[in-house]
């Protein structure tokens, strides 16, 4: 199954298990943008440096970011924005089942094509030819624990990423809480960090 043609230059290759894939796209499903005047941000970044492959998704209000470990196939490291139509696809046919243990990630080194590929599976797509912001400046540290009001449907979102577990809420500064950026994390889950923007009152 293809819908573009990666040119054979080199790629750099990472690898996952295609249940642990599965289960990060659908995680990261609700945070995708579905404005086209912004497109760069109707899929989900994906960073891969050193040992860590980051994902994330924001759609301007709510965002999320998870930071995998896959095994590294070979050295180097890459940047794409995989589009809403692949990431949805690929939620619907990579396998559940564990006799699959890898699934092979390849991205061209120019970062525009990635290819999925494990025994009997291959799917190739181009990248979103765009900029995603710079998210990480909008991830609070943290410094302050508290409990807020908020729009319940973002945060219904960050909890279902987060799973059934205590969660921490957090903001930087004890002023001005209702227009902070809201951090949610959880000591029980490493690697994944949910910002619900503030909501403007009218």
């Amino acid at each position: 199954m293809s819908n573009a043609t990666l040119r054979l230059e080199e790629k750099i290759i990472v690898a996952l298990p295609p249940h642990e894939i599965k289960n990060s796209f659908k995680k990261m499903l609700p945070f995708m943008s579905e404005d086209e005047t912004r497109y760069y941000l109707c899929g989900i970044y994906c960073h891969f440096e050193r040992d860590k492959l980051t994902f994330c998704a924001t759609n301007g209000h709510i965002l999320c970011e998870m930071v995998v470990s896959p095994k590294v196939l070979e050295d180097g490291e890459f940047t794409v924005i995989m589009p809403a139509n692949a990431i949805k696809h690929l939620i619907k046919v990579l396998p559940n089942s564990d006799n699959i243990p890898f699934m092979v990630i390849k991205v061209t080194e120019d970062n525009t094509e990635i290819e999925f590929e494990s025994q009997d599976f291959n799917y190739k797509f181009k990248a979103i030819d765009g900029q995603f912001p710079n998210y990480k400046a909008m991830i609070p540290d943290g410094k302050i624990k508290m409990r807020h009001g908020m729009n319940a449907g973002y945060l219904m979102a960050a909890l279902k990423a987060l799973g059934n577990i205590p969660v921490d809420i957090s903001i930087d500064e004890n002023e001005d809480t209702a227009n902070a950026p809201h951090l949610l994390t959880s000591s029980e889950v490493i690697g994944i960090r949910c910002v619900i923007m503030p909501m403007r009152m009218e």
